[in-house]
Formats: structure tokens, C-alpha cells, sequence
């Protein structure tokens, strides 16, 4: 029997889609209804490769080290490229799913199912993996995957992502987060106010400082921060200030100038602080010149976005 061509193994796809349609979505509403912080996303896993490993794919639990990681393979007529869509499944501290990690887990999980439904194996050189990354919201999931070798042999990732609008690329922002602590010390405001130490008026001056370098910042950076917790008297936390950069190379003063506001701080005020520090940061526009191009034509560049033209 011939081999499918690709028109024909689209359509037999695109069937497919739309007869496990009712499926995928039961499995999305499952994953919002119960949701899994970071690492331990048990039963979102265990939905979405049990499905896959039902539609033929051949599924691997626990890869990288990582017990809610998982790889489901559909082979291909022979060697060729790997073609890895990633699925995302945890879930937001206190809030839940509000980033649509069931919609990323059912999307990815429901293009591989397809094919393998489908088509058993593809119909031409290469395979695709659908790869479970646990731990995306803070866990750093997907760079745990890639420094165990899950992406070793992988020659193209690709994911779906709910958003108003279609773009074929969008380039992603690596996070070094930074844990300050200030400690003050306590002392009656109304009758000795001059033998304390007030953490806060610390805290407030690293924002407003940092706030001051917004102004120099160009657009492929952020920072971020918030106070998450007061903390006994005259002690203060922001454990969630974050510096995020497009690529490495340009941004690096960004970390040294949240530092100096930081030095200043104790300088300026006399508090005791802590530091601690830790980056979630791979960074890598690895677009070739065919990605570039949709039906051989150059997609409209538009601000940190590639999208298709507009179809007349």
C-alpha cells in the first residue's frame, strides 16, 4: 500500500482532531479543575499520556529526572528530524490556571494524538515527540529537560499558546530572580523614633531607584518586584524582584544596577539586608532563514513579533 502523501496524511489529521475533540477538551477541563503547583502535577500528567499512549504514540514517563515529565513518540518512515511540541500543565500558586496551562497541555497533547491516530506512523523521514514540561510557573522545567538531554537530538520545539492573534514566532524572556530581605529595628514611634531602624523606608527606596532604571531600559527587558511579606516588626521581604532579558550579551549591566540600588540602600540607611539570587536563563534565537519565510515569502516583521501575512 503507498504511502499517504502529505495532503492526504493533513486530512486524515484534521479527522482526527475533530473526533477526539470531545475528549481533549473533558482532559482541559479536568487539568483546570484541578490544579497542580510546579513538580507535582500527578494527575495532569497521568491524563495526558495515558491519552497518548491510547491513540498508539509510544510514551516515556519520568524522563530527565523529573517524575511529571513525560515523552510520547510517533515514528516516522526512517531517520530523520525530531520535531519535539511541548506541553505545559502547572498551575499558578493560590490563583490556578489563569496562564491556560490546560489549554497548552491539550493542544500540544491533541496534535500528537492526532498523528498517531491517524497515521500510526508518519509518512515520511523524522518523528514527532509531544514532551510533558512540568514545572514552567517558577519551577524551570523545560531548562531541567535540557541540561538531563531531553532536547539533545531535537532539531525543532514548538508549543501553543492561547493569544489574541496568530504569530509563527515569538521570542521568549529569560528570568534571573533576586530574593532581598531587609531588617530594620524596632523602636517606640512616638517617644525614641530616632533609635530604630526602619526596614521599610529601605524597601521603598529600592523600588523607587529601580523604578528610576525602568527609564533606561529598552523593550526586549523587564524588571519586576512586588512585597510578598512584612514579616515580624521593622522586617521586610520582596522576594520576587525579577530581571528578565531577551539575550544575555546586551543586558548585562541590568543585574549590576539592581545591586548598586541595593548597595545604596544599606548605605544610605544603615539596614541589614540579604541577597540571594538564582537564574532561570537559556537564551537562543536559533530561527534559520527558512523560518523566516511563509509560502516563500518573508513574514511581516512587527515589535518582538513575527505573524503570517493576511490572507486577502
Amino acid at each position: 500500500m503507498a504511502a499517504d502523501t502529505l495532503d492526504q496524511a493533513k486530512t486524515k489529521v484534521t479527522d482526527a482532531v475533530d473526533r477526539l475533540a470531545d475528549d481533549l477538551e473533558k482532559i482541559s477541563l479536568q487539568i483546570h479543575a484541578t490544579p497542580e503547583l510546579c513538580f507535582h502535577e500527578e494527575q495532569a500528567a497521568g491524563w495526558l499520556s495515558a491519552f497518548l499512549e491510547r491513540q498508539g504514540a509510544r510514551v516515556e514517563h519520568g524522563v530527565g529526572g523529573l517524575p511529571t515529565a513525560f515523552r510520547a513518540t510517533i515514528d516516522g518512515s526512517g531517520p530523520g528530524p525530531t520535531i519535539a511540541i511541548m506541553a505545559e500543565y502547572d498551575a499558578l500558586p493560590n490563583i490556578g490556571h489563569a496562564c491556560g496551562h490546560n489549554v497548552i497541555a491539550t493542544a500540544g497533547t491533541g496534535a500528537g494524538a492526532a498523528i498517531a491516530a491517524a497515521l500510526g506512523k508518519i509518512p515520511f523521514a523524522g518523528r514527532i515527540q509531544v514532551i510533558g514540561t512540568p514545572a514552567e510557573e517558577g519551577g524551570a522545567g523545560k531548562v531541567r529537560l535540557m541540561e538531563a538531554g531531553v532536547f539533545k537530538d531535537v532539531d525543532a520545539a514548538m508549543m501553543i499558546h492561547g493569544r489574541c492573534g496568530t504569530q509563527v514566532w515569538r521570542p521568549s524572556l529569560g528570568i534571573i530572580k533576586v530574593k532581598c530581605e531587609f531588617f530594620g529595628k524596632a523602636s517606640h514611634a512616638s517617644s525614641w523614633p530616632w533609635r530604630g531602624v526602619n526596614a521599610l523606608n529601605a524597601m521603598i527606596q529600592l523600588f523607587v531607584s529601580l523604578d528610576q532604571m525602568r527609564q533606561q531600559i529598552k523593550p526586549e527587558a523587564r524588571i519586576h518586584g512586588i512585597i510578598t511579606q512584612r514579616g515580624r516588626p521593622g522586617q521586610y521581604h520582596s522576594r520576587a524582584h525579577g530581571v528578565r532579558v531577551l539575550s544575555a550579551g546586551p543586558h548585562q549591566g541590568l543585574l549590576p544596577g539592581a545591586a548598586a540600588a541595593l548597595r545604596r540602600m544599606r548605605a544610605g540607611c544603615g539596614h541589614g539586608h540579604r541577597v540571594q539570587g538564582h537564574r532561570h536563563f537559556r537564551s537562543d534565537d536559533s530561527r534559520s532563514p527558512q523560518g523566516e519565510r511563509h509560502h516563500g515569502r518573508p513574514l511581516r516583521q512587527e515589535p518582538r513579533a513575527h505573524r503570517f501575512p493576511r490572507r486577502s
